[in-house]
């Protein structure tokens, strides 16, 4: 797009009421950053520190699957941000990069306030160092109880929150990407949130200090309709991605899973496993009384594999990268081929995809000032 058309494009007010109804949600203004929850205020004020840039210019742009997105540029002398703020049928997505000046401040911030009314009293799970309505600390990072001024106050290393209100469960994710990229990002300490109740309302807020020499800050957080897994399930940490390696949810031994040699046709081989994303399934080939192979390996959305010849009464591993749709793995085979078993190794849910899928960012369209990573 040139130049001319993407300073026409930015013309819309931030002060402006934006109303992007999604059903569920409803955007009222990218900036300040105003959200309700079926017609309950949600998020009713946000801050940075230091002061973001005085004049916003936000935009709305199109992208498919969602009701609304808004971008959001802010840029002065101090600083240069862009936000994205984005409303579908049942979740909120928040994403945010801030490039900071040096010897501007030593600390960097960001928080948004969900008033009083809208958590007060609501039963609730977290992924936090926190302490249930007993007083007692959370166990191995959780902790379940009710929220509110003599309950749960305050969270610490706050990384999911599930909240029990009236008209819908809703998750807070402050981790969306889960254990994919490590526990840091590319600022050291900026996605850690905490959760502290204050006569304004409960402030979320994430900050990092030791920025007297510039920082660039960047961050997601969603908000949507309670996932159906358990808390502590939907980022285990069971898959870690470079340190580990991947441990196998589902094996399938031979007395199991009886697949034999098909040199004729195609053969479609499916795994049940309980939530859809990436996989890693290995596949124990060989048979003890011939040779076996070459065969053609390939999935849905991959392309063909050719395995190698496998001698008899040896054994090989078979692996393909697969992904799970509607709690199911379908694999396809083609040729001369012996499975004595199988074993699949969770390596990315579709919750945490922003690689394969879909970007960090839900749209590529930039103010023309705007050069700050993607």
């Amino acid at each position: 797009m040139k130049r001319q058309s993407w300073r026409l494009f930015f013309i819309l007010s931030a002060t402006a009421l934006l109303r992007a109804s999604a059903a569920d949600f409803e955007l009222k203004s990218a900036s300040p950053l105003s959200l309700a929850w079926h017609g309950a205020p949600l998020i009713v004020a946000e801050r940075a520190e230091p002061d973001f840039a005085p004049k916003p210019t936000v935009a709305r742009v199109d992208v498919a699957g969602w009701e609304a997105v808004h971008h959001v540029w802010r840029a002065d002398e101090k600083s240069r941000t862009r936000i994205e703020a984005a409303v579908s049928a049942d979740t909120f997505e928040f994403t945010l990069v801030r490039l900071v000046e040096a010897d501007l401040s030593g600390l960097v911030r960001y928080s948004f306030t969900v008033p009083h009314a809208f958590l007060d009293g609501r039963k609730a799970e977290l992924v936090a160092d926190a302490k249930n309505a007993k007083g007692a600390a959370a166990t191995k990072g959780f902790t379940a109880g009710t929220l509110g001024a003599k309950h749960i106050k305050t969270a610490n290393l706050l990384t999911y929150l599930r909240v029990r209100h009236p008209a819908g469960d809703l998750d807070f994710d402050f981790n969306p990407r889960g254990w994919w990229t490590g526990e840091k990002t590319v600022t050291p300490r900026a996605a850690e949130w905490s959760m502290r109740r204050t006569a304004e309302g409960y402030v979320f807020s994430t900050a990092f200090s030791r920025t007297l020499a510039g920082t660039l800050q960047e961050f997601k957080f969603v908000i949507r309709r309670a996932d159906p897994c358990p808390v502590v399930d939907v980022h285990p940490r069971t898959p870690t991605r470079w340190t580990d390696g991947y441990r196998n949810m589902l094996r399938l031994k031979a007395d199991a899973i009886h697949i034999e040699r098909d040199s004729k046709g195609d053969a479609t081989f499916q795994l049940r496993v309980p939530r859809d994303g990436h996989y890693m399934v290995n596949l124990l080939a060989g048979a003890p009384d011939r040779a076996i192979g070459p065969c053609e390996l390939w999935t849905d959305e991959n392309k063909k594999r050719r395995l190698p010849r496998v001698a008899a009464g040896n054994q090989d591993t078979w692996t393909v990268v697969a992904r799970a749709v509607n709690g199911r793995i379908t694999l396809h085979l083609r040729g001369d081929f012996h499975l004595a078993a199988a074993g699949v190794a969770p390596m990315l849910y579709d919750n945490e995809d922003y690689l394969f899928r879909r970007g960090w960012w839900l749209s590529t369209q930039r103010h023309p000032d705007d050069t700050l990573p993607d």
